[in-house]
Formats: C-alpha cells, structure tokens, sequence
C-alpha cells in the first residue's frame, strides 16, 4: 500500500501532465517522393526527375515582408513543396525557410501512414500581430513575430546585421531530392542554402556564404559568433487546447561531452548558453523533437566548438493566460573569415520526428539522438524505462492492442516483485495488529502521564518492550516494498511518456495517451472539464477497497487517519482526472492486484496464527510478569528480572528519556529566569 501512496505523491509533485492531439486521417498508401511548386492560388506538381537546374525553373516571388521592419503578413510568398516517405515539408521562397512541416509517420504502432496536408503539424507559420485569420484559433493574436525554422543569423564585425536575408526573396533551384536556394546579394554578400532531402526524418542543410567584394570580411557578432541557425517557437504538436498543463513537456537541451543538459528558458530571464564541442541542440515536446545537428569530423579529438542558445525572445513574452510563451534555439559556428571572392560552408543535418528510441537511433548513430530518450531521469531509471517500454512493445506485438500489452506488462511486473511486496505486506500486517493489541495501554499511559511527557515515553516504551513489539516494525516492512518503486515509476513514465500510446485504442478509449472520455457532459465541472473520464473514478473505487481491506486487521487504528486513508482515493480523482487513459488502465490493475494479494496475505497470517494458538502448551506455566512499584522493573514471580547486557532497544530509550530530560531541564530553567526578570 505505500508503494502506491508513494507513487501517487510522485504523480501529484513532479509528473506533468498533458493532453496531446492526435493527427489527421489515415490512409493506406505510400506517398512518393516529389517536389511541387506551389505558387498563390495555384499549386503545379513536378516530379523530381524532370526538373533541371536551368533558370527556366526558377521564379519570382513577390515580396512579402518589409524588410525594414521585419513585419510579416498573412500571405507567405511562393513555396516550395516536398512531400518524402516520412513527412511533408514547404518552403518558404521569402528566406529560404520552413513554412510548414507534417509527419506523416508518427513512429506509433496505432497510426497507418497520413496523407499530405492532413498530416501531423510540427511546424505552421504564424502571423506576426494578427488575429490569426482562422490559421490557427488556438493560439492567441499578438503573441509575435515568430521565428521561422532554419532561419540564419549574419553579422559583419559585431555591428552590420544581415537579418533581412530571411526577409528578401530568394531563387529556388530544384533536383532530385535536392532544392538550391540562392539569396540576392546584400551588402556584398550572398547566401546559398541546399537542402537534400531523404526517406527518414532527416534533412541536410548547406548554408554557404559567399563573399562577393574584393576584401576581406570577418564575420561575428556581439558574441563573437559566426553563423547561426535558429529553430523556433517550438513545435506544434497540440493543436485544440493550449493550456499550460500541455505544455508541460515543451524544454530544449542539448549533447554535450558525452552528456544531455536541458535548458528552459524563462520569460524575462537570460538565455540559458553553453558553449564546447556541442553535438546537437533539440527543440522538445511531449512526443516530438526537432534537433539542430552540426557537421562532425572523423577526429573526436579536433571536434569544432559551437554555441547553444536557448530563450524566449521579447515579442514572444507578451503575457497571455494559459498559454506559456514558446521557445528558441540557437545554434551558432565561431567566428570566421571570408576572403576577397571567397566562401564559408556550413554543413547540419536537421531532425524533426518521434521521439522513440530506435528511431532516434537510426537517424544518426553519431550524433547518440537516442539520448534525448528520457534524459531527464537517473541514468539506472532511464535503463528502467528504456527496458520497460521494449517489453511493452513485445507485448504489442503478441497482443496487437497496446490496452492489453499494459495490463499484462502489470501483471508481469506484479509476478515478479511478488515476494518483496508479499514479504513486506506481511510484516506491515503483523506489526498493525500488534500495535492495534496495545493501543488501550497507549491511550491510558497518554491519559495519565499528560502533563508529563518524560513519564509517558518511558511508560510506552516499557508496554513495547513488554509485548515485545518495536514501534519501527512497519518501517522494516516498508523496505522490500521500497525496492519496488524504480519499477513503478518506470510503468508510469513508460505509459505516461511513449510514443507507442499515441492514437492507441481500446475498447472505448480512442487514444491511451489522452484521458479516456467516455462520453461529453455537454456542460463543464470546474476542475475536471466537460468530459466523463471513468477511469479516474474506478481507480478511486478500486484504491478505496485495497485500503479498506488492508485495514481490516487494524481495528484500533487512530480514527483521524483512517479516515484521512479513505479521504485519500477521493482525493486522486480531482488530482489525477487528466491523466492518459494508459496510465489509468496500468493503475487499476495495479489496484485489482493489491486488493487480491492483500486478501491472500491476510489469510496466511490468520493460518499462521491459528496454527500458532493450537500448538501444545508447555508444562512449565510461563512466568507471570507484574511491574515493581519502587522501580517499574519487570520481575518473574515476584523475584527482580535477571539484568543483562543493554540491547539497542535499552540504549535507544536511555537516550531518548535523558535528552527528553535534559529538554525539560532547560525549559523549567527558562521559565525560571522569565519569572526571575518580572
């Protein structure tokens, strides 16, 4: 039973909670890789294979953003469309830039393959200062500008800004699998961006920088940094509902020397920055990244330093109710210098997708992505977890329903923790009976010794050490069940945080990851919402019955924390009401489980105990143990008890009575000089 008070003060303290959306339709066929230009009001598809890089290809876009102000308008300029195997992806022609980016493999087991445009959206320009025109209602006007994806960050000796290369129009170049975006010339210098498209949920980026005058031109800024990429403001992964709760998950982090930093940055705070041999900085929320990989070389010993930012730019921190500003990142080369003529190339591989292990892995072994996987956690948890969540998918793929995969992973796991839990169940139940056998003699020593707290600890000491019973007794039994807790959390974590829940079903349940909302109220409870979520109730229900029934042996138990016990499930239902169904469903078992071990304990012990009172009674009449009046010793027939060395009981309450004494000691002699001064 404490292993599950334990687990659910965790829930309440630290576990986020959140309510992911799940994405468009499915669809049963496998999407082509293509690229189609798509120009205002008229969308042409061309195959990859018949496009050259002959200018014929190339066309204008009209300019739509004041380059003076930066300001951007409802209206993108004429994108470029790419639609692969894993996601679809348009670029903007104004900045060469991400304007929208779909999954369209969500990495979980429940979804088929989504079709172009009904995709899952990680990335959706936003207006600056709009009302949004209908784009997106969720998120409130004038929360602007946004950043737009892969946008570059220029700066000619710490002073001369090139910002406006991601507000100008820039010529689009296509191939096979290949855009080529070239900026117009500003200030002497010009940009190049190639973007090569593959079947994964990668793309690599190359960012040249030309230097068209006949001097040299060093490039840093205020910081001292070269060129720098920025992804932001964050991802858009929940789309209905933006409360703070959902956006619980949303951090950046970043691989550094081998280990993974999270960075959340604070509205009205300094950036969080790093600085060394960076590997990769992500953008996070609950079930998706987008992770920022700079080019490495062979030689991990010459690896290049660069530079992570990670904030919460002004215009983004204009205060609006339930909806936390979102994120930054920056990832940012030294400084370098470009010849007369000369030029600067930057090499990244951009990740945007699930967040699942082997996905993660397979992206880019080099880069370790596979560390982004519950990184926040002890490294033993996250093997816990890791180890949990492969069982679960072995699981699935005897089941074929990830409802039943997590009620017999509970069970699994149940199995195998069985005799810690049955060991220490067993303890606890002893030692609530002994203590509910003595609890009349506690009471009338409390009664009597009132005024005397010295003479009370010593009086229910003697009663302990006379019934042979140690009031720590139930600590001891709480420590196999303690050794459980790193598994517990682990089921929690496993169906609380993966991937593999998203869009999931069972039964009623229309996705293991959300509450399980078996009907619409049609009105809203405060607190709990507008939704029927049943699982929360029966895991109330099912707690109350597994406390109750534990308590059953403890019929002297101190009423105030009893019922305090069977407030406690009632309680849960408030606390832990938005709680993904998956999780909901791993608790119930759990519950169910306790109830019918508890039961089979208490039946074990009432055997023990029977057996214990039927077996035959020594000749010998056990001695008769009466108190001294002069001492409170305990004597045998009315001789004094033969005195032996001091067990750790004797010290602990010798101790206990002299610092007690030396407490009142202290006290009578404040009041003393109290009196003494009036």
């Amino acid at each position: 039973m404490l292993s599950f008070l334990v687990v659910q003060a965790y829930v309440i303290i630290y576990a986020p909670k959140s309510d992911p959306n799940k994405a468009g339709q499915l669809a049963s066929s496998e999407t082509t890789a293509t690229v189609e230009l798509v120009a205002e009001g008229n969308r042409t598809s061309v195959s990859l294979e018949q496009l050259t890089t002959s200018s014929d290809t190339i066309r204008e876009a009209a300019l739509v953003r004041d380059v003076v102000t930066g300001s951007v308008t409802a209206h993108p300029g004429e994108l470029t469309t790419c639609t692969m195997s894993k996601y679809d992806l348009t670029l903007d022609k104004i900045g060469a830039v991400i304007n929208s980016w779909e999954i369209l493999d969500t990495g979980s087991n429940s979804f088929g393959h989504l079709q172009p445009g009904n995709g899952l959206e990680l990335v959706r320009r936003i207006p600056q200062f709009a009302d949004n025109n209908g784009m997106l209602s969720v998120i409130p006007g004038k929360i602007g500008p946004q950043t737009w994806p892969l946008e570059i960050g220029l700066v000619e000796q710490g002073s001369r800004n090139y910002e406006d290369f991601n507000n100008l129009p820039w010529t689009v170049e296509q191939g096979d699998k290949v855009v080529r975006a070239t900026s117009p010339e500003l200030n002497g210098l010009r940009v190049v961006k190639e973007y090569v498209f593959s079947n994964d949920y990668t793309i690599n980026l190359r960012v040249v920088v030309e230097n068209m005058t006949t001097s040299t031109v060093k490039m840093y800024d205020v910081h001292n940094h070269g060129l720098t990429l920025r992804w932001g403001p964050g991802l858009l992964e929940r789309t209905e509902m933006a409360r703070k709760d959902e956006t619980a998950y949303d951090r950046t982090s970043y691989r550094m020397n081998g280990k993974v930093y999270k960075a959340i940055p604070a509205a009205g705070k300094e950036p969080i920055e790093a600085e060394g041999p960076i590997v990769w900085a992500a953008m996070e929320s609950k079930f998706f990244s987008a992770v920022l990989i700079p080019y490495r070389s062979d030689d991990a010993a010459n690896q290049p330093n660069f530079y992570f930012r990670s904030l919460i730019p002004t215009n983004h921190q204009v205060p609006v109710k339930d909806f936390p500003p979102a994120m930054t990142i920056e990832l940012s080369t030294a400084r370098f210098d470009l010849a007369p003529q000369g030029t600067q190339s930057f090499d990244f591989t951009i990740y945007a997708g699930p967040k699942k292990f082997s996905i993660l892995k397979s992206a880019d072994a080099g880069a370790e992505m596979q560390s982004l996987m519950f990184h926040d956690s002890w490294s033993f948890m996250r093997w816990i977890y890791l180890l949990l969540t492969d069982v679960l998918n072995w699981l699935f793929n005897l089941t074929h329903n990830y409802g039943i995969a997590i009620i017999f992973l509970t069970i699994l796991v149940r199995l195998i923790v069985w005799p810690l839990t049955q060991k220490g169940m067993k303890i606890q139940q002893k030692s609530m009976a002994e203590m509910s056998r003595v609890k009349p003699f506690i009471d009338e020593i409390n009664e009597k010794y009132k005024d005397n707290p010295q003479e009370k600890q010593r009086r229910t000491w003697e009663v302990y050490k006379e019934h042979n019973i140690s009031p720590f007794a139930s600590l001891r039994g709480c420590m196999p069940m303690l050794l459980q807790l790193p598994i517990f959390f682990g089921l929690y974590r496993v169906c609380n945080d993966t991937i593999d829940l998203y869009g999931a079903q069972f039964w009623w349940i229309q996705d293991l990851s959300q509450p399980d909302r078996l009907m619409h109220l049609g009105f809203t409870i405060p607190i709990l919402g507008s939704y029927l979520n049943i699982l929360p109730i029966t895991m109330a229900i099912t707690q109350f019955l597994a406390t109750w029934i534990s308590m059953k042996r403890s019929k002297n138990m101190d009423p105030t924390q009893r019922n305090m016990m069977y407030v406690m499930p009632l309680m849960f239902v408030f606390i832990l009401y938005s709680l993904p169904a998956g999780l909901m469903i791993y608790w119930n078992v759990s519950n169910i489980w306790q109830i019918f071990q508890t039961m089979i304990i208490n039946r074990i012990i009432e055997r023990e105990e029977k057996e214990e009172a039927l077996k035959p009674k020594s000749a010998v009449m056990p001695a008769k143990k009466t108190q001294s009046a002069g001492n409170g010793k305990f004597t045998k027939g009315g001789k004094p008890q033969q005195q032996g060395k001091p067990g750790f009981w004797d010290n602990f309450r010798k101790a206990l009575e002299q610092r007690m004494a030396e407490a009142e000691k202290m006290r009578a002699e404040a009041e003393k000089r109290k009196k003494n001064k009036k």
